[in-house]
C-alpha cells in the first residue's frame, strides 16, 4: 500500500463479481436478449460495498441451452436447461404476479365501493 494514504491500513476481506440485475428483452420483433448488470462486491468484516462494473448482453434463442451450475459452488451439475424452458418459466412467473396483482386490485376496488355505499347508507 502506498505510504501517502492518510490513515491507510491493510485489511482482509472478500471480493467477487455478480449479476445484480437481470433484464429479459421480450421484443415483439423476435430478437430476444438478456442483459446482466454486473457489480463488484467488497466485504470487509460485516461491511459490504458494491460498485457497478458494466453490462453483459447475451442472445436468447429458443434452441439454445444453458449448462446448469450449483449457485453455492459454481460447479457444473452436468444438467442443461433449454432457453425455451427458461422462457416458459419467466412467462409463468410473470403471469402468476400479474394475476395476483389483478386479484388484489379487484379486491381494493370492491372494498372501496363497499365502503362508499356503507358511508352513504341512511341510518
Amino acid at each position: 500500500m502506498p505510504t501517502h494514504y492518510y490513515n491507510g491500513q491493510s485489511v482482509e476481506g472478500q471480493t467477487w463479481q455478480r449479476a445484480s440485475k437481470i433484464v429479459f428483452d421480450n421484443s415483439l420483433s423476435g430478437n430476444l436478449s438478456v442483459l446482466f448488470n454486473e457489480e463488484r462486491v467488497v466485504k470487509v468484516g460485516d461491511k459490504v460495498a458494491t460498485s457497478f462494473v458494466g453490462n453483459l448482453v447475451g442472445n436468447f434463442a429458443p434452441t439454445g441451452t444453458v449448462p446448469l451450475r450449483n449457485p453455492e459452488t459454481n460447479e457444473l451439475t452436468g444438467q442443461t436447461v433449454s432457453h425455451a424452458d427458461i422462457y416458459i418459466l419467466l412467462y409463468s412467473l410473470y403471469m402468476q404476479h400479474a394475476e395476483q396483482r389483478d386479484i388484489d386490485e379487484a379486491q381494493r376496488i370492491s372494498d372501496s365501493i363497499a365502503a362508499l355505499f356503507s358511508a352513504n347508507t341512511p341510518p
